[in-house]
């Protein structure tokens, strides 16, 4: 296996490498190739990184090797073709979240690379109560970016459809 087995792709953040290529220049990220260079991305989040063919390229942050796995936890059509195209040979890219765009994806690259494309919808009953019950040993600490009762859902669709959220949206019951 590759030096680097899975790569979560979070984007809460900037993605950053180092890179021997020249500086990209000029406000057309289309036209931007073999390059390193900063754009804003989705949500306000920036990719720091090198680009080909217009495109952020994972595959400096591996060394060219790509990745084994990236999960898209945004969901939009432009971070998920980020995942795929930070694939390696047989990889596999997962998306876990819903937000807007279309999903594009070529069918040579990902016959050749026998690279593998799935959903998920986060996880089972069995692995729910054992997440809780880790977040109540308080060995892990949720996110939780914004609480309202169950009878104002709509407020927390709402942030999320307006990409406002961050973290997770809690429901209250009192």
């Amino acid at each position: 296996m590759k030096a680097l087995g899975l790569a979560l792709l979070l984007f809460v953040g900037a993605v950053s490498a180092q890179s021997s290529l020249p500086a990209c220049t000029g406000s057309d990220v289309s036209r931007w190739t073999n390059c390193h260079g900063t754009s804003d991305f989705v949500a306000g989040h920036k990719y720091v990184g090198e680009w080909q063919e217009g495109k952020p390229n994972g595959h400096d942050l591996t060394h060219g090797a790509g990745v084994d796995a990236a999960i898209d936890y945004v969901g939009h059509g432009q971070t998920f073709q980020f995942a795929f195209d930070s694939l390696g040979v047989s990889g596999r890219a997962v998306a876990i979240g819903v937000g807007t765009g279309e999903i594009r994806i070529a069918p040579r690259p990902l016959m050749l690379a026998e690279r593998v494309v799935t959903g998920s919808r986060h996880s089972t009953r069995t692995e729910l109560i054992e997440t809780m019950e880790i977040m109540a040993r308080g060995v892990m600490k949720p996110v939780v970016g914004m609480r309202t009762h169950f009878t104002e859902v709509e407020a927390i669709i709402e942030a999320i459809l307006k990409e406002k959220l961050l973290g997770r949206g809690a429901l209250t019951y009192d």
